[in-house]
């Protein structure tokens, strides 16, 4: 496999934190701190997709970049049929353990192609890693790709007036950006801060 953009420091991020949640959480945190963070965002995921959807019951759900899995059991739980895709498989190896009956694959986020499509395609906090803008864009491309009829995708990033990059692996894009790739893509950009601040809803135009 040939790795794209910030792959090759996800794969070795989780080899050397394997176990411990500051493999995809703040590593500068300590581990109560992050599993704290988690359990807020989990909640916060389900709080806007109820505010869309009556019911997570049978509906087919992909996150993209799923790390290990600590988004995955919760919806699990609600009745969802989830599939996680990510980059690393100690990563992976982890989420399967967190939740056996979720579906768990190696993938790119860059280029990936799974044949079927879902109700709801999410990823919270990944694209911020994406530093390159074609993958960015790409990857945005692949989640609207993999969606059902009627169906959203919804991220969580921090979006700013201007663009940011506080870290080389890390690029926060503007909220003008992220119009410009979804007016590309004819998705229509809805901010969720009454909702779960940080969530946005991106929804296929033509469907209204």
């Amino acid at each position: 496999m040939q790795y794209k953009d910030n792959e090759n420091y996800w794969i070795n991020r989780h080899e050397e934190l394997k176990g411990d949640i500051r493999s995809v959480g703040n590593r500068g945190k300590g581990i109560e701190e992050n599993v704290r963070g988690y359990e807020s965002k989990v909640q916060k995921l389900r709080t806007v997709i109820n505010h869309k959807f009556d019911n997570l019951l049978s509906k087919t759900v992909l996150e993209v970049g799923c790390g290990i899995g600590m988004m995955a059991r919760d919806l699990v739980q609600s009745g969802a049929v989830y599939t996680g895709i990510d980059i690393s498989n100690v990563a992976l190896e982890k989420a399967k353990e967190l939740c056996p009956n979720g579906i768990f694959l190696q993938h790119s986020i860059v280029d990936f192609n799974l044949g079927t499509k879902y109700d709801i395609v999410f990823c919270t906090d990944v694209l911020v890693h994406l530093v390159n803008e074609s993958n960015w864009r790409q990857t945005l491309r692949n989640m609207k790709n993999h969606l059902n009829k009627g169906g959203a995708i919804i991220i969580k990033e921090e979006i700013f007036k201007e663009m940011k990059s506080p870290a080389p692996h890390v690029v926060n894009r503007s909220y003008s950006q992220y119009q410009d790739v979804c007016d590309g893509l004819d998705l229509r950009l809805e901010v969720a801060d009454s909702v779960a601040p940080g969530f946005y809803y991106l929804w296929p135009k033509e469907e209204g």
